[in-house]
């Protein structure tokens, strides 16, 4: 756990000389900005997902396992995907109530409708995260055993 971006969305990365870069984070709670790295990361994978480019997740989430080296601490991906998912589909609920127009409350709360089955999807079916997690999973280092 550190002091993470905290609301890393697709909406809050903007390329800015070339370069993706974050912007907008939680500034005014370290007790909601201080999470586990993967649960910030999870947010940016569920977006790219969510905004049909799930092709480029995978490039993502091993672009930080290769900087950080930190594949075995995957286990807790899904949950977190699921976390993220429920949470952003919470907030564009909330969203859809405050619309000045039917159509724009009907899409809102298809959005969030849309991340509550794509949340319970992450719970249910680890092959379903198109992440390449199960081979992540498989790849973890094993501790070795010495026999007496």
């Amino acid at each position: 756990m550190r002091r993470c971006h905290g609301d890393m969305r697709l909406a809050n990365i903007c390329l800015f000389e070339g370069r993706p870069t974050l912007f907008d984070g939680i500034e005014f709670s370290d007790e909601i900005a201080c999470i586990d790295v993967l649960h910030d990361l999870a947010f940016v994978l569920m977006d790219l997902q969510h905004h049909q480019a799930a092709d480029l997740a995978p490039t993502v989430l091993r672009a930080y396992l290769d900087e950080s080296g930190e594949a075995e601490k995957c286990a807790p991906l899904p949950l977190f995907l699921s976390v993220r998912a429920a949470t952003r589909s919470f907030t564009l609920a909330g969203s859809a109530q405050r619309q000045a127009t039917a159509e724009a409350a009907q899409a809102k709360a298809e959005q969030a409708r849309a991340l509550l089955r794509q949340s319970r999807l992450y719970l249910l079916d680890h092959q379903a995260l198109g992440l390449g997690y199960p081979q992540l999973a498989s790849a973890r280092p094993r501790p070795s055993r010495s026999h007496p």
